[in-house]
C-alpha cells in the first residue's frame, strides 16, 4: 500500500468525540453557563425594551411550524412589498448559529430588514438549524471540529502592537471557551468528521453550485475556510502568507468554470 493511500485512509477514517475527564466537565459546565448566564440577561432586558419599544428592524411574521415548534422563523418582507401579491421575489436564508450556547434570535434583525428593504428580496432567519439552498455564504467560518483548537491555533496570523487590544495582542481568548464549546455542542461518541457537524468535510456534489466562503483573517477558525476553498476548488493549501486569494477566490471562479463546462 502506498504512502498516499494510507494517508488517504487515515483521513476519512472515523474520529469519535471522546468525553473529557470528570473535573474537566465541571470547569466546563461552569464557563457555559456562566457565559449563558450573562448573555441571557443581556438578551432578556433587550427583549423587556423591545416589548416597550419594537424596533424597527423587526420581522414582518414569526412563524413555528409542528416538525420544529421551537424553532421560531423570521421573516422580512420588502417594506414596499405587497404581500398579497402573487409575484415571487428572490429569498435569502439567513442562519447564525452560535453551538446552542451564545446568540439571540433576534441578533440579526436589523441586517436582515436593511438587506430585505435594499434588495428587494424575501428574507426568512433561522436560529441554528441546518438548510440546503441553492446557493450559500459562509461567514465567519467553515469548521472542522476534527482539528483540535491547539493545532488550529498554529495556522493564526498575529498583528502584535499593530492594532488595538486584544486584536494585537498575542493570546486568543476564544482559545480558553473553545474545549468547554467543544463539549456543549458536542455528543461522546459523534464522528468529528460528519459534515453535519464539520461542513469543512462536506462533499462538493452536495453543496450548492455556487459556495462564498467569508472568514476574519484574526480568527482560529479562518484557516479552516481557507481549506474548504482550496479542497473545492482543487487546489493545495498554499502558505498563509501567500495571502487569502490565492487559495480562495481565483480557486473558487476556476471551480466555477470547469462546473459549467
Amino acid at each position: 500500500m502506498s504512502n498516499e493511500s494510507t494517508a488517504n485512509d487515515a483521513q476519512d477514517a472515523v474520529l469519535r468525540a471522546k468525553g473529557p475527564p470528570l473535573l474537566s466537565k465541571i470547569v466546563y459546565a461552569t464557563k457555559m453557563y456562566a457565559v449563558k448566564g450573562v448573555l441571557g440577561t443581556v438578551g432578556w432586558l433587550r427583549d423587556r425594551k423591545d416589548s416597550w419599544s419594537p424596533p424597527e428592524g423587526r420581522p414582518n411574521i414569526v412563524k413555528t411550524y409542528d416538525c420544529r415548534p421551537k424553532l421560531p422563523v423570521r421573516i422580512f418582507f420588502p417594506s414596499n412589498y405587497d404581500q398579497t401579491s402573487l409575484t415571487p421575489i428572490s429569498t435569502l436564508f439567513t442562519i447564525h448559529a452560535g453551538g446552542f450556547c451564545i446568540g439571540h434570535i433576534r441578533d440579526d434583525d436589523e441586517w436582515n430588514r436593511a438587506f430585505a428593504d435594499r434588495h428587494q428580496t424575501l428574507l426568512p432567519s433561522i436560529r441554528s438549524h441546518p438548510l440546503s439552498p441553492s446557493a450559500v455564504i459562509s461567514i465567519y467560518g467553515a469548521i472542522d471540529l476534527s482539528i483540535p483548537p491547539t493545532e488550529k491555533l498554529a495556522n493564526r496570523p498575529w498583528k502584535k502592537g499593530l492594532l488595538p487590544a486584544p486584536r494585537g495582542g498575542t493570546s486568543d481568548y476564544l482559545l480558553a471557551l473553545a474545549d468547554a464549546f467543544d463539549w456543549a455542542y458536542i455528543p461522546v461518541g459523534q464522528d468529528l468528521r460528519d459534515p453535519l457537524l464539520s461542513p469543512a468535510h462536506a462533499e462538493r456534489e452536495k453543496l450548492p453550485p455556487f459556495v462564498c466562503l467569508v472568514a476574519a483573517e484574526l480568527d482560529i477558525l479562518a484557516h479552516d475556510s481557507w481549506r474548504l476553498a482550496c479542497r473545492l476548488s482543487g487546489r493545495a493549501v498554499p502558505d498563509r502568507r501567500g495571502g487569502w486569494e490565492v487559495g480562495g477566490w481565483e480557486g473558487m471562479r476556476d471551480m466555477r468554470l470547469r462546473r459549467k463546462g
